[in-house]
């Protein structure tokens, strides 16, 4: 009877795929419909929340994400180096002659504004808004965005968190 050595790599990948198969599954974010002005769109499922997002690929919009939750609930998501890290409770949203206070959170190289529908109706009547975050260093951080086709987008949004089972 002759033995055969089994190689060390080989124990390695067996004991890999044992453990991988005893790990739980992870969602990972997946297309939704196509590409709609310069917007391309995903679905994804975060700790049971359904995540639906439109991603700017528009070159005066770098960065530029909505994320609407399964709830109802609109993130606004822009790229802000300038804005440190923290929560700015006396921040603002406006668009046109529609303004609200809001609380925006910065993570030192982004911010998220929160949005719900009748902000993001008051949007896209003028399709951009402006910002504040503030105050930092005796100031307010102020920026500004426009997006081509926002109805559409808010529009799409609304479509995928249905599709998942939301609102």
């Amino acid at each position: 009877m002759k033995f055969r050595m089994t190689r060390p790599r080989h124990l390695l990948a067996a004991a890999l795929l044992t453990l991988a198969a005893t790990l739980p599954a992870r969602a990972a974010q997946e297309p939704y419909g196509e590409t709609l002005w310069g917007w391309r769109f995903t679905q994804d499922v975060v700790r049971g929340t359904t995540i639906c997002r439109a991603i700017s690929s528009n070159p005066s919009t770098p960065g530029f994400i909505i994320q609407r939750l399964g709830n109802g609930n609109f993130f606004l998501s822009l790229l802000a180096p300038g804005v440190p890290r923290g929560n700015y409770e006396e921040g603002h949203l406006g668009s046109g002659n529609f303004t609200t206070k809001v609380n925006i959170r910065s993570d030192g190289s982004r911010i998220y504004i929160p949005a719900d529908d009748h902000d993001m109706t008051q949007i896209g009547r003028t399709g951009e808004f402006e910002w504040g975050a503030g105050p930092v260093r005796g100031r307010t951080i102020r920026g500004n965005a426009r997006g081509m086709g926002f109805n559409d987008v808010v529009r799409r949004l609304r479509d995928c968190t249905r599709a998942n089972g939301g609102r």
